[in-house]
């Protein structure tokens, strides 16, 4: 008879956390650093989205909250290239601002439907996760950001550059979505329409924000304009002056 060795005891954590049971997924081992929240964002997104599951979720948030930023103020710089000026500052801080915003906004409805998708998380777990889809989003916009510099110094086409943008949004957004929905898949318990219906919430805040911030990508005497505009509206308008 074969001697057997008994698994680990479970730790703590994991004791207490709403893991699927016999996951095969392991959290994250010493990438605890910004560039190991990254690589993991980028490679190993099961092991991230265990480790956000398993106790560890202020780190990673902090972490993925960084990653943002930091794509999202690059892009932002590119976006003011277009006008230059003013916009240089106002652009990338108009573009940290309609990201965050919305996100900021949709935050209690996004705990409502998970909720009632029956899926057990921590708010802190719940916006650990959600930060995955913001945080790929705008790595992917940050990888994009070249083609986008092509043409922001090569043409001077305000229609053309906006529906540049707005492809690249809805590329880059498309698969952070997609990301965020496969973090839930693993702890709900049956199929359910709630997760997506939020995210088709967000993605109207998220228009209707940058209209509301609106110039961002061109230029204008005010920083801000205080005309109430919706944004399918105001995209027509633009079409149609141009």
């Amino acid at each position: 008879m074969q001697d057997q060795t008994p698994p680990p005891m479970p730790t703590e954590s994991q004791m207490n956390s709403k893991l699927p049971e016999n996951d095969p997924y392991e959290p994250l081992e010493g990438k605890s650093s910004f560039t190991g929240y990254l690589d993991a964002l980028l490679k190993t997104p099961n092991r991230l989205q265990a480790e956000i599951h398993l106790g560890n979720a202020l780190p990673a948030l902090k972490a993925l909250v960084l990653i943002t930023l930091f794509g999202l103020l690059c892009y932002g710089l590119i976006t003011g290239m277009f006008s230059g000026g003013v916009q240089l500052v106002w652009a990338p801080l108009k573009v940290i601002a309609t990201v965050l915003a919305s996100a900021l906004l949709c935050l209690p409805s996004l705990y409502i439907f998970i909720s009632l998708a029956g899926i057990e998380m921590k708010p802190l777990s719940m916006m650990a996760q959600g930060m995955t889809g913001l945080a790929l989003t705008s790595v992917l916009l940050l990888g994009l950001a070249p083609v986008l510099f092509l043409f922001t110094v090569s043409t001077e086409s305000l229609v053309f550059m906006g529906l540049l943008h707005l492809i690249l949004f809805f590329v880059a957004g498309g698969a952070g979505a997609q990301r965020f929905l496969n973090s839930l898949d693993r702890y709900i318990p049956a199929k359910s329409f709630y997760p997506g219906l939020w995210l088709c919430i967000f993605t109207l805040v998220l228009c209707q924000m940058s209209t509301t911030l609106r110039p961002i990508l061109g230029s204008s005497e005010d920083v801000f304009t205080s005309e109430k505009q919706f944004f399918l509206v105001h995209w027509l308008d633009v079409l149609n002056a141009r």
